[in-house]
């Protein structure tokens, strides 16, 4: 990137070329200063959008994850039984043994698009959130067929 003390220069060589009545030196170092000014302005935009972006990231990502500790909150003091009534009571049935198809996991996603459930950590594409255990032991008891009305016969390979 061009110093100040080097455009300063390339103003004072342009105005010495006028003054000499060098038109065409004159023209190339206003063409040089031009393009020195540009790349300057150009790189400092650039600098910002990026520092822009990561914010604009990092917000989406605190966003997103807000998100789903809020929908997980719902179950904060539920017990696995209690999680299973919900969940039905909402219309989240799926498959077992499923990261994607899990009643869990089916919820979760009606809040933030994609969430994977694995049953520790529900996963989305700006992170991941630890579940409580009881919400952990909901889906550990699901894959093992506990909760039955809670299976998709279409989406489970095991109904």
């Amino acid at each position: 990137m061009a110093s100040t003390q080097k455009l300063i220069d390339l103003v004072t060589e342009a105005q010495s070329e006028l003054d000499a009545q060098n038109y065409g030196r004159a023209n190339a170092k206003l063409s040089k200063l031009t393009t020195l000014l540009v790349d300057k302005m150009v790189k400092k935009q650039a600098s910002k959008a990026a520092e822009n972006t990561q914010k604009m990231t990092e917000a989406f990502a605190a966003f997103n994850t807000q998100k789903i500790t809020d929908a997980l909150a719902a179950f904060k003091d539920k017990d696995p039984d209690e999680i299973a009534a919900e969940l039905l009571a909402q219309g989240h049935r799926g498959a077992r043994s499923s990261l994607r198809r899990c009643p869990m996991a089916r919820y979760l996603s009606a809040a933030d698009g994609q969430v994977l459930i694995d049953g520790i950590f529900a996963n989305f594409d700006a992170g991941s959130v630890l579940l409580d255990e009881n919400v952990q032991q909901f889906v550990h008891r699901f894959d093992r067929g506990a909760f039955p009305d809670l299976v998709d016969p279409d989406q489970d390979r095991w109904a």
